[in-house]
């Protein structure tokens, strides 16, 4: 079976992706970076239990290729679990490549590779590419030249090599300064702009719940949530509480029936909370934290979910009150239309890119946007980090929100979303199925014309072709959807 990068690393069911394949990929990777640009290799992982033992591989991996050419670089393996936007940091903070071991949202028995460059973002296509080559051709050769690939010679002592002087492995923990950084990101930030929270809500009862999705921040949350709100508290009169949720992983528990993938569990501890503090907001995570959704509790009778879509919105208009002065927005092709009709009314342009965290940020270096989302809840605000940071964006919606509530919350009530239902097709070969169906598809846009729009998508992560249909008339998309139904060739 073979393996290739989607739209947010190589991700698939293990044992299909296991500690050989992963050993491989780690190698073909280092083995495509010139010998002068070879850096320490950062190693993270989430909570799924094959994810130690997938690093593990990745880690002797590159250590045998050191030892090979006598390069003198350490790969250094995180001691707990790892977020992916920690990595990506780690190796903007380190100038250094990094690899995290994750399948971000899917469930525990998936699991996958995102590789950052020295600059926290994820490895260019063509790179993407070279590796894909060389992994499928040892599928394919069923590893019976596996050794040839490795280009190992055991006649060569290079590649016993060892140096007494030096370790080349290590284990270490890395939150240390991803929690300094972005703690002291916030402080700086509320000094500079003379940011004080609202004063009617002071004295007031307000609760933070954090759904964790026994993720990979299950310990590293609580541990910057907590100093975060200390710092909110000593400098305001405020009286934030925080509840934590979801955050034992064991190994099998990772997005099962909690996280930012089923946030409904999220929503009932909001409800059940609700009458006992005068202010409720909950944010939730997926497995590797690189996105995060809300839920802002007004009283009992009303409850507030912002998607990416909406904190995206929330913030820029919060940045703009500061004088930042954001004009331009990377949306994907997912994000409602009515985000986009909010934007262009506040004199902010949105340009539309693919689906997957990476397009935004390509975007953003490109100079054609300042910031952006995808309604998932990926986030890039560059202020920090260039990439998506599930932590880090719900920390700046808190504060925005304790900052400019009254008039962010008319913002979000003024926009009329319009009603979308996404369709998942399961499929066995994806360009097949989107050429059997090229008609179909024709039919359905011609359908909806000026009233809305419809957009088909292959996922990138999964075997599935995504249908979203947007439009403000019900009735539209129930034909649509039935016409689909009936009419759709499958390849499955």
């Amino acid at each position: 079976m073979e393996l290739f990068f989607g739209t947010d690393g190589i991700r698939e069911k293990y044992p299909f992706l296991n500690e050989l394949n992963s050993f491989l990929i780690s190698y073909f990777f280092i083995n495509k970076i010139n010998k002068q640009d070879v850096t320490d290799i950062y190693i993270g992982y989430d909570t799924r239990f094959s994810s130690l033992s997938l690093a593990l591989a990745c880690a002797s991996s590159i250590i045998s290729f050191f030892n090979k050419y006598n390069i003198n670089k350490k790969v250094i393996l995180s001691n707990s679990f790892t977020s992916t936007p920690l990595m990506a940091f780690i190796s903007n903070y380190k100038r250094s490549y990094s690899i995290q071991i994750t399948a971000s949202h899917n469930p525990f028995f998936y699991n996958g590779i995102k590789i950052f460059n020295k600059f926290g973002q994820k490895i260019d296509n063509q790179l993407e590419k070279l590796i894909e080559s060389d992994l499928n051709k040892a599928i394919n050769s069923k590893f019976v030249e596996i050794y040839k690939s490795l280009q190992f010679d055991i006649n060569n002592h290079r590649l016993i090599y060892s140096d007494n002087n030096l370790n080349k492995f290590e284990f270490n923990d890395f939150s240390k300064i991803y929690i300094n950084n972005l703690l002291s990101f916030f402080k700086k930030f509320f000094e500079k702009n003379k940011l004080k929270p609202l004063k009617n809500l002071e004295n007031k009862k307000i609760l933070v719940i954090l759904d964790l999705g026994n993720s990979a921040i299950s310990a590293l949350a609580p541990k910057i949530y907590s100093k975060f709100l200390n710092l909110i508290n000593t400098q305001t009169k405020l009286q934030i509480y925080l509840k934590i949720i979801n955050n034992n992983p064991n190994g099998y528990n990772i997005n099962y029936n909690c996280g930012s993938v089923n946030y409904e569990n999220l929503k009932d501890q909001i409800l059940k909370f609700s009458s006992d503090y005068d202010l409720v907001i909950g944010f939730t995570y997926d497995g590797d934290a690189d996105r995060t959704l809300a839920f802002v509790n007004l009283n009992f009778n009303k409850l507030l979910f912002l998607d990416g879509d909406l904190i995206i919105l929330t913030l820029v208009y919060f940045l703009n009150s500061l004088k930042y002065n954001i004009k331009k927005v990377a949306l994907t092709h997912m994000s409602n239309l009515a985000i986009e009709e909010k934007f262009n009314e506040m004199g902010v342009e949105v340009i539309r890119v693919n689906v997957g965290d990476k397009y935004i940020t390509q975007a953003i270096e490109e100079g054609k946007a300042q910031i952006g989302a995808e309604n998932s809840g990926h986030v890039v605000i560059p202020l920090f980090l260039k990439t998506g940071d599930g932590l880090f964006t719900s920390l700046f919606l808190l504060s925005a929100l304790l900052i400019n509530f009254d008039k962010i919350i008319n913002l979000i009530d003024s926009i009329k979303l319009y009603p979308q239902k996404l369709i998942n097709i399961k499929v066995s070969n994806k360009i097949e199925f989107m050429q059997k169906n090229k008609e179909l598809f024709e039919k359905i846009e011609n359908m909806i014309h000026k009233n809305g729009r419809v957009f088909i998508r292959p996922s990138g992560t999964e075997d599935l072709i995504r249908i979203l249909i947007e439009t403000y008339n019900q009735n539209l998309i129930n034909q649509i959807e039935e016409i689909i139904n009936k009419e759709v060739v499958l390849n499955v």
